[in-house]
């Protein structure tokens, strides 16, 4: 289990190349429907630690982006309803990942857990590093 130590130590070492702007693609509760979440991964100045913003419209997450190992393990709430996500991505191991792949656990509107895969085409916005 990773402690906040080496997350403090992953974020050094690879936040700069994991921060940035995404899209992110997930199914809606109809089938063959998905929505497209804009997503904000940056240093948060106060401690050091990756913020992630992301939704769409009104409905925004906001939370933290732990970087461990080959992973990021994110946590997040909307700030109108309390509703919390937490969300696994694998980032590889290259150093700065353009795709990010991984799950959602959320809780569906009649507040049943719920999980969708997260075909995350999160590819970077803007130019390359």
């Amino acid at each position: 289990m990773a402690g906040l130590a080496e997350i403090r130590e992953a974020t050094l070492a690879r936040g700069a190349d994991l921060e940035g702007f995404f899209e992110t693609t997930r199914t809606a509760s109809r089938a063959g429907l998905f929505f497209h979440d804009q997503c904000l991964v940056r240093r948060h100045d106060d401690n050091g630690l990756l913020e992630i913003r992301l939704g769409m419209g009104e409905i925004v997450f906001t939370g933290w982006a732990l970087p461990v190992r080959n992973h990021i393990c994110c946590i997040t709430t909307e700030a109108h309803t309390g509703a919390m996500t937490f969300i696994m991505l694998n980032c590889g191991v290259v150093q700065r990942p353009m795709r990010l792949d991984g799950i959602v656990l959320g809780a569906a509107a009649a507040r049943r857990p719920a999980w969708w895969p997260r075909p995350s085409s999160a590819t970077v916005w803007g130019p390359e590093r």
